[in-house]
């Protein structure tokens, strides 16, 4: 069933912001790419609400910094550990998933935030997975499906990809899904994007379908002023544009951080939505539900996408799964 054939979706509280967030004692928030500018406001915001926190990324230095900041800063009950974590290399993700498993009981919020968005010259890993496919969508794939089993351990465990605003012409090219033979760095970040998209609504459907009893959800948020270049690589005379055009229309990275808080921490949210900011073009705002572009709803494509993705992984039973329900 896809939550968003509903005629409605579940009202956000109008300008929820961080005053909303309710104590996190007791629950485990992993979240990748902490030491970039979202993910070190993600996990300050969750540790300063009594949640504990595992860092994942590759910089030590800035993990290390950043832990011993907020422990000086806020007198809280949860705890911050730094986890070494490549997305871009398939042997780094299996590794830090079995330590992961070997070191907690219960995960109860997964927030995939890590991404890259200007690499303006094909790169592929050892592989020969394309990066921008591999460290936005598939690591985070293999990530995911490899630790559902301790989540399922938790109470109320979810999933929170994190994307981005996506124009109407977005496409996924399932035939060159490595973009082979047409690359350019917007195709590649936009293709990612919608990748991540399409398969957390796939997840939440098999979660229902399969009573995995796991909340997946995806997030963007919108763009922040200064972060314009980042957010339409390439495109340096529309990035001018909203820059000066567009600048009241835009955010902060604190009000970014909403929509993916709300999605992990409130009672009210839902699997299988899309949270958003609730502004013009939804580039700033509280957060609230949005409908997403078409393209990231089709239930064909989806499929072939986990598919296709789940093959690539090594992941037979999960394969097996689409087109189950």
């Amino acid at each position: 069933m896809n939550l968003f054939n509903k005629k409605k979706p579940r009202s956000v509280q109008p300008y929820w912001g961080q005053k909303d967030i309710p104590d996190l004692t007791g629950k485990l928030f992993l979240i990748t790419g902490a030491t970039g500018a979202y993910g070190q406001l993600l996990t300050e915001t969750v540790y300063a609400n009594n949640g504990s926190v595992i860092l994942a990324g590759r910089d030590q230095e800035t993990a290390f910094a950043l832990i011993g900041r907020l422990r000086g800063q806020y007198q809280a009950s949860g705890t911050l550990q730094f986890r070494q974590l490549d997305l871009n290399d398939l042997a780094s993700i299996q590794s830090f998933a079995a330590n992961i498993q070997n070191e907690v009981v219960k995960l109860d919020v997964l927030i995939n935030n890590a991404g890259i968005k200007d690499t303006k010259e094909r790169q592929v890993n050892r592989e020969g997975i394309e990066a921008h496919f591999q460290i936005n969508y598939f690591g985070h794939f293999v990530l995911t499906n490899l630790l559902i089993p301790l989540m399922q351990m938790a109470k109320d465990p979810r999933i929170v990809n994190v994307s981005a605003p996506l124009p109407g012409f977005a496409n996924l090219k399932l035939n060159d899904l490595q973009l082979t033979s047409s690359y350019s760095n917007q195709r590649a970040y936009l293709q990612s994007k919608l990748a991540i998209q399409m398969a957390t609504f796939y997840l939440q459907d098999i979660s229902a379908a399969q009573n995995l009893g796991i909340k997946a959800m995806v997030t963007h948020p919108g763009i922040a002023k200064g972060n314009l270049q980042r957010s339409y690589p390439n495109q340096s005379q529309l990035s001018g544009w909203l820059q000066t055009v567009g600048s009241p229309f835009l955010g902060s990275r604190r009000l970014g951080i909403l929509p993916t808080l709300f999605a992990a921490t409130d009672h009210q949210a839902v699997g299988g939505r899309l949270y958003a900011p609730d502004g013009f073009l939804h580039l700033q705002g509280r957060p609230t539900a949005v409908k997403p572009i078409n393209a990231a709803l089709d239930k064909q494509k989806q499929g072939e996408l986990w598919v296709a993705s789940s093959e690539l992984a090594g992941f037979s039973s999960w394969a097996s799964m689409a087109n189950t329900f």
